[in-house]
């Protein structure tokens, strides 16, 4: 999902607007939620950093 989430469109209607916070709400209560996003973000499981996974990959 890489609709805009902290901004809103300066043509959204009131529907873009509650979907946009209902979108926020679900990322700030549910800890699956949030953990999806950070790893579609960044492309790395939690607790995982770039070293160790470059890491792990050479051995």
């Amino acid at each position: 999902m890489h609709e805009p989430m902290r901004h809103r469109a300066p043509d959204a209607t009131p529907f873009d607007a509650r979907l946009q916070r209902a979108r926020l709400e679900r990322i700030a209560s549910s800890r699956a939620a949030g953990t999806g996003l950070a790893e579609a973000h960044t492309g790395f499981p939690p607790g995982e950093d770039q070293v160790s996974t470059l890491y792990r990959l050479r051995q």
